[in-house]
């Protein structure tokens, strides 16, 4: 009879921790790959009411949201969206930042404008880029001569104080070394037009999404272009945003909005014409013949309005690299350069916390999971004492010990369910790594492709297209798209499942992240050397070698940047070592501190700042090598800098190929 007390309270704690694993366990299900309700929140009636904020009237532009609202995915998302243009009834314009930071819109499209808000007011963070770069460019009369940046010094270009318009006309001459103050700025309110070109009030004017292109083409007049990207500026255009606030009280209503609009988005991209003729039907009273508006369309007729939202369609296209790059694709190495360009402009002060900037919704609920655990932790101690006190009196016979074998049993399939969603993450995390570095690696094919056409037009259209500038056209242009190829290719072979195991040379392998990695390697200058028996073979999961070795060569990238070493160098060696393969990767950038050394393979433990790591790079490396490879890894420093070494099994009885 006294040992009912006990009894109970072991009850009460069994209960109590199967209710919080219970709880823990959803919240992992709900973060698992392929899980469709993750992030959206059951409907409810009535529908929750949200408010878009539009930077511009409605076009093409935005044709994504309103592919949401009209298709229905707001409404599945359990939302009722309205969607405000940039224009109040007086004409006058609202700007997306301020009417979200005052709490009049919920979430609203903005671009740069989203950093210089955020030391003006509330917190805003950044949920979707849905252009990839950004739609500003600069327009000029194609005989107008000027051949470098230094020119414009010589040409009457247009600006204007605190214009959106201008940020990366400053950013581009800083980067050459040019003192933007030396041009000077105008009054003109309004866009500008073609007109301020062929009156020679302007030479040079800045335009958003290319509207006066097709005003140039419409009237005959060859115009030239300067894009911010030829000389590094490499800026995102239109993004989602709403407030820090909201991200953080009510992420699974922000992450609801963010699924519902991506979707629309692609629905957008895949069906140009139709969206194109829907925004024409829906939106040419409002628009056609608007003279009082500040808009793009106040030239244009109702007729013509199909015809600039097809153009607008091509425009945005282009501008979101869609299907290459994932639709609200965003990373935060360039929102983190953007925020350094401004900051040399003068423009921003405040040092900017990309953990809070960048809205993520895999953080934020892995950060509730790690909150509940950590409960957890505490729960099942005090139970264990006072379950370690009970059995002690009352265990006496198999069935209770049958009994706890099966908690134990339960204990270690949720500690290697944790192991299996740690490896995703790692996965998912290099995965986006690759897919940024394609976007980068196409860029410059896709520019030079561009240019090819370009010339083929321009031949054509003035009689000079003969036989032989056709076959050169051609021939340039099947070697560009042969390297587009091939990045895909090796992008394919990196991210392709493999099921068994497999002989495969060690040195195809590296060569292939290489690759993928070429543009890092340029952008922060680092010289990469390889040292290698071609023809040595090993036996296992080609494709999570290749993980591994993508990790180690990428902390070493992390390493020499973040440290700022001179001479950036990376060497990697491949040797025999039977009945090992042996892979080392040695840096220069100065070693592993001793203060470390002991904690650089543990889950979640990183030198980076939290915004920049996700602490599981090294500990799932060594959990692939060892685990997957049937391997070892092994690290040592050098005099210059720290060497990562994967031992492997050689194939048995490889031959010389």
């Amino acid at each position: 009879m006294r040992l009912k007390p006990i009894m109970l309270a072991v009850v009460l704690w069994l209960v109590c921790l199967l209710n919080m694993t219970m709880v823990n366990a959803a919240a992992f299900s709900h973060a698992l790959p392929g899980n469709d309700t993750a992030g959206t929140p059951p409907q409810a009636t009535p529908l929750r009411p949200v408010t878009l904020q539009l930077r511009w009237e409605p076009q093409f532009q935005f044709a994504g949201y309103y592919a949401a609202l009209w298709q229905g995915y707001y409404a599945d998302a359990g939302l009722d969206v309205t969607i405000r243009s940039a224009f109040d009834e007086k004409g006058e314009v609202r700007q997306a930042t301020e009417e979200v930071q005052a709490g009049r819109a919920d979430f609203g499209v903005g671009a740069v404008d989203i950093l210089m808000a955020n030391e003006q007011g509330e917190s805003l963070s950044v949920v979707a880029a849905i252009f990839q770069r950004s739609a500003v460019a600069y327009y000029r009369l194609e005989d107008t001569p000027m051949t470098t940046l230094v020119d414009l010094l010589d040409l009457a270009v247009a600006r204007r104080h605190h214009d959106l318009l201008d940020v990366e006309l400053q950013a581009m001459l800083i980067a050459e070394g040019i003192d933007p103050g030396q041009l000077p700025y105008t009054e003109k309110s309004g866009s500008f037009t073609l007109e301020d070109l062929t009156t020679g009030r302007y030479e040079v004017v800045p335009v958003y999404l290319g509207s006066l292109l097709m005003e140039a083409r419409r009237a005959g007049v060859p115009v030239a272009v300067l894009r911010p990207l030829d000389y590094g500026i490499d800026f995102y255009g239109d993004s989602l945003f709403t407030t820090t606030r909201l991200t953080r009280d009510d992420p699974e209503l922000v992450e609801a909005f963010r699924q519902a609009t991506l979707k629309g988005w692609r629905h957008a991209l895949d069906n140009p014409e139709e969206m194109a003729k829907a925004m024409t039907d829906v939106f040419q009273n409002s628009l056609a013949g608007n003279d009082d508006a500040a808009g793009d369309h106040r030239f244009f007729h109702a007729s013509e309005l199909l015809a600039y939202n097809r153009f607008q369609a091509q425009q945005v296209l282009e501008l979101t690299y869609y299907p290459v790059v994932e639709v609200g694709n965003l990373h935060p190495f360039r929102w983190e350069q953007t925020h350094q360009a401004l900051t040399r402009l003068g423009l921003l002060s405040e040092p900017l916390d990309l953990s809070q900037f960048i809205f993520d919704y895999s953080r934020l609920q892995q950060e509730k999971q790690e909150h509940q655990q950590q409960l957890l932790r505490v729960l099942t101690l005090v139970g264990f004492l006072v379950l370690t006190g009970f059995l002690l009196v009352t265990i006496t016979s198999r069935s209770a010990a049958r009994r706890l074998e099966k908690l134990f049993q339960q204990e270690r399939e949720e500690n290697r369910r944790k192991e299996a969603f740690m490896l995703y993450q790692a996965r998912m995390a290099a995965m986006g790594e690759m897919v940024t570095h394609i976007a980068h690696q196409w860029r410059q094919p896709l520019n030079n492709l561009g240019l090819v056409l370009g010339n083929l037009e321009d031949a054509f259209w003035h009689g000079e297209l003969d036989e032989s500038h056709m076959i050169q056209s051609m021939d340039k242009s099947r070697k560009l798209i042969g390297r587009m190829s091939g990045t895909i290719d090796d992008f394919m072979q990196f991210a392709n499942p493999t099921t068994q195991r497999e002989a495969f040379r060690v040195m195809e392998a590296v060569e292939e992240v290489l690759d993928l990695m070429e543009d890092r390697f340029l952008l922060h200058k680092i010289q990469v050397t390889t040292e290698a028996d071609e023809n040595l073979r090993a036996c296992g999961y080609r494709n999570q070698f290749s993980q591994a070795a993508f990790n180690l060569i990428a902390n070493a990238v992390d390493a020499l940047v973040e440290k700022q070493i001179s001479q950036r160098k990376i060497h990697i060696t491949i040797d025999n070592d039977t009945p090992w393969v042996a892979v080392s990767i040695a840096d220069t950038g100065g070693g592993i501190p001793a203060t470390i050394a002991d904690r650089i393979f543990e889950p979640y433990f990183s030198t980076k700042p939290q915004k920049q790591g996700t602490g599981l790079g090294l500990y799932m490396t060594k959990t692939i090598v060892e685990n997957s490879l049937k391997g070892t890894l092994r690290w040592e420093n050098s005099t210059q800098g720290a060497v990562m070494t994967i031992r492997i099994p050689e194939e048995k009885g490889a031959v010389n190929a």
